[in-house]
């Protein structure tokens, strides 16, 4: 046994085996990460940060050491001078993460303000930062599929490049939890709702609020934008649902007919001037948006529908439901046509896939799930969150599909295998060893990627 010592009494949070096994580097409480020989246990070096060091890691070649502190930096080192080569700033609490990409360009680090960030160690600065938030409550695509705009629980909306991660605006504005968003049809507008009685709408690309829209006597509880983004639906727990204006921000419509709170809007997308509601009350209408006359009640949840959604040609309508059923129905006779069964808890939104042949659903029981739209068979569960799904939206290209969370997280799955293999193709960076193909595949020889 080898005992790595200097003093008994300093906590070691940390440590990491260099690549070739001569060395071991620790994280300890004192402000030091030390280096050791591992042969013979003795300290050959000694770096020093201005606060405890939470964590410790060597590059791919040896060659350099990464340390997190709770001097809220990362810092990197060459591991046989301890000289510092490079410290990175950023976060607003401990780094008690950190962890070099495999051709060591990159460092990622993770702390304790809730976020994760990717530096480039050539600049010393971060290129993608994921936040992490209390909840986020809702999650859309812009119709280019670059962009995510999500309404969190911390009074704002953020809009996100969907390729890269990163964050392009934080709209603040809300003096409340913010509970929908969407994308105008050329995704120059975001429109917002709130629980502070307000929807609002925003230049999405320069984040500068451009109109609030005020009416309801209590929270706001989803937005949705028509087809020809003329138009802005909105859910109100007042048991009314009300149409505007998007210009000129004025109020053209209520329409009232929810024993309960509306909790959820959409516009049909083929451009008919129909709007779905899903109502507190167990029932789903459909109403002419244009006379603001009620066409349709949808009833078989056995709760609360929780989230409405249109198929792309308008002539089907997915509902979520407390009772932990997704349904889908016929827009012109109201029939139910099928019920989507799988999850263990409450269906919290529902979205089609841009096809039209897919459906997705968030629920309660911490997955997102996928279902054949015509026959109802399941196709694929999307795991991931350490809490409750609360929203779910397939990118515009039907090949990606975003969740959000309670965990204040946003996850992007990618649905296309081409992508998926091209994806694992980037970031292998060696050939796997007899052992690794006898683990995964079950042979001595690696089949090739096609």
């Amino acid at each position: 046994m080898l005992a790595l010592s200097r003093n008994a009494s300093v906590a070691v949070h940390g440590l990491a085996f260099s690549p070739n096994g001569k060395y071991i580097a620790t994280a300890n409480d004192d402000g030091t990460a030390n280096v050791w020989d591992s042969s013979n246990g003795e300290m050959v070096l000694t770096l020093r940060q201005s606060g405890p060091v939470l964590a410790v890691t060597y590059s791919a070649d040896g060659q350099r050491l990464a340390t997190g502190g709770a001097d809220n930096t990362a810092r990197v080192w060459e591991a046989q001078s301890g000289q510092e080569l490079v410290s990175v700033r950023g976060h607003s609490g401990a780094v008690n993460c950190v962890a070099f990409s495999p051709n060591g360009r990159s460092l990622a680090s993770a702390s304790d303000d809730k976020t994760a960030q990717i530096s480039d160690l050539a600049r010393g600065e971060a290129f993608l930062s994921l936040r992490g938030v209390e909840t986020v409550n809702d999650v859309a695509f812009s119709s280019d599929g670059m962009r995510l705009a999500t309404a969190s629980k911390d009074n704002t909306a953020r809009v996100w490049d969907a390729v890269t991660g990163r964050e392009l605006l934080s709209l603040i504005g809300h003096s409340d939890s913010v509970t929908g968003v969407s994308f105008s049809p050329r995704g120059q507008r975001l429109a917002t709702s709130s629980m502070d009685h307000t929807a609002r709408v925003w230049d999405a690309v320069a984040g500068r609020e451009l109109l609030t829209l005020k009416g309801h006597s209590g929270q706001v509880l989803g937005v949705a934008y028509s087809p020809d983004g003329n138009r802005i639906a909105t859910a109100g727990q007042d048991g009314a649902a009300k149409v505007w204006d998007a210009v000129a921000g004025r109020e053209l419509l209520t329409l009232k007919g929810h024993s309960g709170q509306v909790l959820g809007v959409a516009y049909s997308p083929d451009g008919n001037n129909r709007i779905a509601t899903a109502g507190q009350d167990g029932v789903a209408k459909v109403w002419d948006a244009v006379a603001g006359r009620e066409l349709l009640t949808l009833r078989g949840h056995s709760g609360q529908v929780l989230g409405v959604a249109y198929s792309p040609d308008g002539n089907h309508i997915a509902t979520a439901g407390q009772d932990g059923i997704p349904n889908i129905w016929d827009v012109k006779s109201g029939r139910k046509l099928l019920s989507l069964r799988g999850h263990s808890g409450s269906v919290l939104g529902v979205s089609y896939s841009p096809d039209g042949k897919q459906v997705a659903a968030a629920s309660q029981d911490g997955t997102a799930r996928l279902w054949d739209a015509f026959s109802g068979e399941e196709l694929q569960i999307l795991p991931g969150h350490s809490g409750i799904v609360t929203s779910v939206a397939f990118g515009p290209d039907g090949k990606h599909v975003a969740s959000a969370g309670t965990d204040g997280l946003v996850q992007v799955f990618t649905l296309d295998i081409r992508e998926l293999l091209n994806l694992a193709r980037s970031r292998v960076t060696r050939d796997l060893t007899p052992d690794e193909c006898s683990r995964y595949f079950q042979t001595e020889t690696c089949p090739s990627l096609p």
